[in-house]
């Protein structure tokens, strides 16, 4: 797979405080490269709405998490990426996720994060 970004870190989603906002913690430094892209229209039809907030969408193989012993992100995580073409990372919340599995044996699966952009 070709990657331009790097993930960086990755905050999880917590518990909620007292007043019932969602906290996140803080994950430590994961340096997984990853590729990071524009949502392609075939994406958009397929998803629908679930892909309202969505604004890119992050490309990263399961074995490179695995490896930094990482869980695979889930809906309301949020990613630290430096884009290999920006200078200033950016952060993105995971809206939704799908799984692309290769044809057993040729090692080719990852999974997508369908992202929203933070503002900075």
């Amino acid at each position: 797979m070709l990657t331009n970004a790097t993930i960086t870190r990755i905050d999880r989603l917590g518990a909620p405080d007292a007043a019932g906002r969602p906290r996140m913690t803080a994950g430590g430094a994961v340096p997984v490269r990853c590729a990071l892209d524009q949502i392609s229209g075939r994406q958009r039809y397929t998803l629908g709405a679930v892909l309202e907030d969505a604004t890119r969408v992050v490309y990263v193989e399961r074995t490179a998490l695995t490896a930094a012993s990482e869980a695979l992100p889930g809906c309301g995580d949020q990613l630290v990426i430096q884009s290999d073409a920006e200078a200033q990372a950016q952060t993105v919340t995971v809206i939704t996720t799908g799984d692309r599995l290769g044809p057993e044996g040729l090692g080719l699966s990852h999974i997508e994060l369908f992202v929203r952009r933070e503002p900075a």
